[in-house]
């Protein structure tokens, strides 16, 4: 009987270490995909995670082309879920399209809120200014990160 209930107990308490591991994986702070262009434009994903990884796609027209990750100092990290929760992401349309462009890198971002993932979609010249400051934001983000090659 006591074999039987210090059983339950460890069992107990593995199945409580396994489903904190689970729910302790990294969430997605936001990640933005660049899409092609007829010219030079960047092609690109990144994806930064709120344990501060961060996972780097460059297709084309980057100076990173390839796999590359790091770990964005807390500063830094803290920099990005300021700018991040400064927007009101929840209440922005889910698109920004402008119909009469030909030749425009699409744009896709993604943030994870609390209940749901937000994907916005940009296709216009001049989406509003909360998105375009940032989209600049991000880019300076991007410069300052140290990227280590996963090839």
């Amino acid at each position: 009987m006591i074999r039987n209930a210090v059983f339950l107990v460890i069992v107990f308490f593995l199945g409580c270490n396994s489903s904190k591991q689970i729910n302790s994986s990294p969430q997605l702070l936001f990640s933005i995909e660049k899409g092609p262009c007829f010219g030079a434009c960047p092609e690109y994903k990144l994806e930064v995670f709120n344990n501060g990884d961060a996972h780097l796609t460059g297709i084309r027209n980057v100076a990173q082309v390839g796999e590359f990750k790091t770990h964005i100092p807390d500063s830094l990290l803290s920099e990005m879920k300021k700018s991040i929760g400064a927007m009101d992401i929840a209440s922005l349309d889910t698109n920004y399209v402008n119909k009469y462009l030909t030749d425009f890198p699409a744009i896709d971002l993604y943030f994870d809120l609390k209940s749901r993932r937000k994907h916005i979609h940009i296709f216009h010249e001049q989406p509003p200014k909360e998105i375009d400051d940032l989209l600049r934001r991000i880019e300076g983000f991007e410069n300052a990160i140290n990227w280590k090659n996963t090839n």
